[in-house]
């Protein structure tokens, strides 16, 4: 986009008309707008006058960056939305620890009632995994402990 207006700018402004002088002073060469010396010698100055092709080109080159722009700020919108989305919802739903830790506790309760031993067992495993899920998931302060 800066450089499509520069070139406009650059295309648009008028040309600026001075004298260049080139001369060698102990054995360095000097650009200056007067002359310093007899044997300064004046350049001639190539001015580039853009064509309409590269004004189109420009113009076009500028659209693009626009649109590039555009598509940019509103994939940044949705992203946002999708966070403010999920910091509500995650603010509505219960914690998940706190329901680990319920779960966690149901599992022991329903295995120091049941007889048979394949529902101790199935209650059992069920209580050391969601502890083992809690250790990795919630961290030191509110993991489930055995």
């Amino acid at each position: 986009m800066k450089r499509a207006i520069i070139v406009i700018a650059f295309a648009l402004a008028l040309p600026a008309h001075a004298q260049v002088y080139k001369c060698a002073e102990g054995g360095k060469t000097i650009y200056s707008q007067t002359p310093c010396a007899a044997n300064a010698k004046p350049i001639e100055l190539k001015v580039h006058h853009p064509s309409e092709e590269d004004l189109q080109r420009a113009r076009r080159q500028a659209a693009i960056n626009a649109e590039a722009q555009a598509i940019r700020n509103e994939y940044q919108q949705r992203a946002d939305e999708r966070r403010e989305m999920a910091r509500a919802r995650a603010a509505s739903e219960p914690d998940e620890c706190d329901r680990m830790l319920q779960e966690h506790a149901e599992a022991k309760r329903l295995a120091g009632e049941y007889q048979h031993p394949a529902n101790i067992r199935r209650e059992q495993e069920r209580a050391k995994k969601i502890a083992s899920n809690s250790f990795f998931r919630c961290g030191p302060g509110r993991r489930v402990s055995e």
